[in-house]
């Protein structure tokens, strides 16, 4: 392993079985393809390398985007409250900066998400007068051949993992990542009309539960937020087994 690098656990793929490794400031892609046909594997920085049948295969990534999203937008400077009431704030910032671009801003309000914005302003509403409150501001940029799997749990859990398949596929499955309470996975490699079936599985009190399947067709994303988001909220349906209680 020592001649291509270290892993890089940061990047993730559309195939079960992969690998990203760094050295040098040269990252080798690694994936195998279980099927009888050839697949191409994207990789969640943009890069794709062919696979042949049953078989791996290992490159240094191309094609998929001529300008790859090779690091996270800067984080939002100088976040200040513009105007205030007692129930409302209006929040501004400075425009974050990213080698691609960057898709929308999200405010959280101690700790939750509290809005998703693609200007350098927000107004929130709801609040109490003469009470403290922490906001953060974060930047993201999701592409249009993505979509964004959220799943918020009731009640916190310790993971959740969610299984999905792409036009009647191969199964993949991930552990998806708490952002705020909302869990999420994205979803890479879409074009229009790909079909996604997906699920979870999250664990509540030491125990294992599983929801309902659900399905989404994917669209030109939105010109606004330049993202597509499927998402679920815990008991969804409370007659269907394995499904926590109330």
């Amino acid at each position: 392993m020592d001649a291509v690098g270290n892993i890089d656990r940061s990047i993730t793929a559309n195939s079960p079985i992969y690998g990203v490794f760094h050295k040098n400031g040269v990252k080798t892609y690694v994936a195998y393809n279980f099927s009888d046909q050839v697949k191409t594997v994207t990789f969640s920085d943009r890069h794709s390398i062919t696979v042949q049948p049953n078989s791996f295969n290992t490159g240094n990534g191309s094609g998929g985007n001529p300008q790859p999203d090779t690091e996270a937008p800067s984080t939002p400077a100088n976040v200040r409250a513009a105007t205030k009431t007692a129930s409302t704030i209006t929040l501004e910032w400075e425009a974050s900066t990213d080698n691609v671009g960057v898709t929308e801003y999200i405010v959280y309000k101690d700790g939750a998400q509290a809005a998703k914005i693609n200007a350098t302003s927000a107004t929130i509403t709801g609040l109490n007068a003469a009470t403290t409150y922490s906001f953060t501001v974060k930047a993201r940029f999701i592409s249009d051949r993505e979509a964004l799997l959220q799943f918020t749990p009731k009640t916190a859990s310790a993971y959740v993992d969610v299984h999905y398949t792409l036009s009647g596929g191969q199964q993949l499955n991930y552990r998806m990542t708490n952002n705020a309470g909302v869990w999420e996975q994205r979803v890479t490699d879409l074009s229009i009309g790909k079909a996604v079936s997906y699920w979870f599985t999250y664990e509540k009190a030491g125990l294992q539960y599983e929801t309902p399947s659900f399905s989404y067709t994917h669209q030109t994303a939105s010109t606004t937020t330049g993202e597509s988001e499927i998402s679920a909220t815990e008991v969804l349906n409370t007659s269907q087994p394995g499904l926590a209680p109330e």
